[in-house]
C-alpha cells in the first residue's frame, strides 16, 4: 500500500480525533497493548476540548430538549443579549436537526435522555482519575464541585425539573441561600440570591494542558500521532483503508472520535447521523484580585466563570451557524459588563478570544457503538459533555474493541437509534 506512514506488518487501530474522547481512547487502547495511530489536523487538543469550561460536570444530565423548549428558545433568540444565536442563513440546513430536537422534548424523552447521560457520568470520576494518574496531571483535577447561581426566584424555581432528575439518578446537590452562597464564594456580587452546588463534580483548571498530557501519555505507551486530515474511510476485508492528507494507512479498526467533524466520515460507513454543532465562545480575562474558587454558571445569562490556571475564562453562547462561518465575538463581549456585576471589580480587558464546535445530537446522547462488522467504532456527539465523558467513553471504546464488558450499558448509545439512520452492517 502506498503510504507515508511507517508500516511494520501490524495494522494499527486508527483513532480519528485528539480531543478528550480521542486522546483518552488512544491512551486506553495503548495501555492495553494495542498498536495505535492517532490522527487530527488540529493537533493534540487543538479543537473543542481546549476551550471549554473545565467542568467534569457529572450532574449535568438534563437534556437541552425539555418540555416547553420551543417557547424558551424563541425568547432567547429575541433577546439581543441572550445566550442563543442562530445564523438565519444556516436555518434551511439545520431544520432537520431542530425537528428531531423538538421530537425529543417530551417529558418521557427528557427522562430517558437523563438516565442515559447519568449512566456514563456515574463512571466519569473514576475514569478521569485513572487517566489523569496515567498522564501525570492529577494535580489539575480540583475537588471543588460545580456551582449554579440565580439572581431571580423565578429562575431558581424553574430549575426544579433539573434538580428532580438529579435526585432520581443519584447525583446529590446542596441548595444555598444568599448567606450560604456568599460564605462559599465571598467575591460574588450581592444580587445573587440562590445557589445549587454539585459537590461530586471536579474542575480541570487547564483543559488544554490536561488533554494534551493524556494524548502524550498514549504516545509514551507506543501510540503514534500525525496532524493529518482523514478524507475517507473504506472498510475492507483486513479492516479499513483510511485515506488521509498524507497517504493511506491500513487500519485493523477505526475509532471515529472527530467530534463535530464526524458526520461525513460516519456516512462513509453507512450511518446518516443527525450531527450538528453548537458553536461556543470563550474570552480570557486577567485573574481577579478577588476571584472565585470553582466554575460558576449564571443561570439567566447562561455564562460560566472559570478560574483557570492562566486567568479567568468566561464561556458563553450556543450558536447555530455550522463549521465554516467566521467567529462572531460580539455577543460574548456584550456580556462582559454584566459579568462585572456578578463579580465586582472584575477586570474585563480581553486577553484572548476563542471559538469551539460542540458536536451535538438532537437527543443529547452520544453515539458509542460498533459498526461495519466491528471494524469501526463510533464515539462522538457528546455535546457540552465531551470533557466530562471523555475517559469514560474511552473505557467503552476499549470494551468494544476487545469484546469485553462495558463499564455502562451501551444500548442507549446505538448508532441506529435515529429514525433516518441506515447501518449497512453491525456487530
Amino acid at each position: 500500500m502506498n503510504s507515508s506512514y511507517p508500516q511494520d506488518g501490524i495494522a494499527p487501530i486508527v483513532v480519528i480525533g485528539a480531543g478528550a474522547v480521542g486522546a483518552s481512547s488512544a491512551l486506553a487502547l495503548a495501555s492495553a497493548g494495542h498498536r495505535v495511530l492517532m490522527l487530527d489536523p488540529r493537533g493534540l487538543c487543538g479543537g473543542t476540548s481546549f476551550g471549554n469550561a473545565g467542568g467534569i460536570h457529572i450532574g449535568a444530565i438534563q437534556p437541552f430538549a425539555t418540555p416547553g423548549i420551543l417557547w424558551s428558545a424563541m425568547k432567547m433568540l429575541a433577546d439581543p443579549q441572550g445566550p442563543l444565536l442562530l445564523d438565519w442563513r444556516y436555518l434551511p440546513r439545520s431544520l432537520p436537526w431542530f425537528a428531531r430536537f423538538l421530537l425529543n422534548s417530551s417529558a418521557r424523552q427528557m427522562s430517558a435522555g437523563a438516565a442515559a447521560t447519568a449512566a456514563i457520568n456515574h463512571t466519569a470520576i473514576a475514569a478521569w482519575r485513572k487517566a489523569a494518574d496515567a498522564a501525570g496531571v492529577a494535580g489539575h483535577l480540583r475537588e471543588v464541585g460545580w456551582l449554579k447561581v440565580y439572581d431571580r426566584e423565578q429562575d431558581f424555581l424553574a430549575a426544579g425539573s433539573e434538580r428532580r432528575l438529579m435526585q432520581e439518578n443519584g447525583f446529590p446537590f446542596e441548595l444555598l441561600d444568599a448567606g450560604a452562597l456568599h460564605e462559599l464564594e465571598p467575591a460574588l456580587g450581592p444580587s445573587l440570591a440562590y445557589g445549587m452546588l454539585q459537590p461530586g463534580s471536579l474542575f480541570v483548571d487547564n483543559p488544554g494542558r490536561v488533554v494534551r498530557a493524556i494524548a502524550e501519555a498514549a504516545i509514551a505507551r507506543g501510540a503514534r500521532f500525525a496532524a493529518d486530515e482523514v478524507r475517507s474511510i473504506r472498510p475492507c476485508a483486513e479492516g479499513c483503508v483510511v485515506q488521509t492528507s498524507s497517504g493511506e494507512v491500513l487500519a485493523s479498526k477505526v475509532v471515529l472520535a472527530a467530534g463535530a467533524w464526524s458526520r461525513t466520515l460516519a456516512a462513509q460507513v453507512g450511518l446518516r447521523v443527525p450531527l450538528d454543532t453548537e458553536r461556543g465562545y470563550h474570552v480570557m480575562l486577567p485573574t481577579p484580585e478577588r476571584s472565585v474558587g470553582r466554575p460558576i454558571m449564571f443561570s439567566r445569562r447562561r455564562f460560566v466563570l472559570c478560574p483557570m490556571e492562566e486567568g479567568l475564562r468566561v464561556t458563553a453562547c450556543v450558536e447555530f451557524a455550522g463549521l465554516e462561518r467566521s467567529p462572531d465575538y460580539r455577543r460574548i463581549e456584550k456580556l462582559l459588563p454584566f459579568t462585572a456585576t456578578v463579580l465586582p471589580g472584575l477586570d474585563t480587558r480581553i486577553q484572548s478570544r476563542w471559538l469551539g464546535f460542540r458536536p451535538s445530537l438532537p437527543d443529547g446522547i452520544p453515539v458509542i457503538d460498533s459498526v461495519a462488522d466491528g471494524r469501526v467504532i463510533f464515539a462522538f456527539g457528546h455535546g457540552h459533555l465531551g470533557l466530562t465523558q471523555g475517559p469514560a467513553t474511552a473505557a467503552a471504546v476499549l470494551s468494544l474493541v476487545q469484546g469485553s464488558a462495558s463499564p455502562f450499558p451501551l444500548e442507549p448509545y446505538r448508532a441506529d437509534r435515529f429514525f433516518l439512520s441506515r447501518i449497512t452492517s453491525r456487530t
